[in-house]
């Protein structure tokens, strides 16, 4: 291999990385809502609600999104280690 094929193939390996790394990128905004209607669903499912009155669906709301906000917290916390 010639000293251009080298460098080609090396520009090519990390325009590849560069690519990967900005589309595998977590949207953090899609995860809170993801696990925020998980967790509703659970407690749903599980009888933790009960009833749909609109103040106590606002404070399940509130509650499921505090506990997605939380573990999202620590998941970052744990990718920065």
């Amino acid at each position: 291999m010639t000293q251009i094929d080298l460098e080609l193939k090396s520009m090519a390996k990390s325009a590849l990385r560069e690519y990967i790394s900005r589309n595998s990128a977590i949207d953090w905004e899609q995860r809170r809502y993801e696990i925020a209607k998980d967790v509703l669903c659970a407690w749903y499912a599980s009888g933790t609600i009960d009833g749909f009155s609109a103040d106590a669906i606002s404070s399940e709301v509130d509650d499921a999104v505090y506990v997605a906000d939380t573990l999202i917290k620590k998941l970052r916390e744990g990718g920065e280690r």
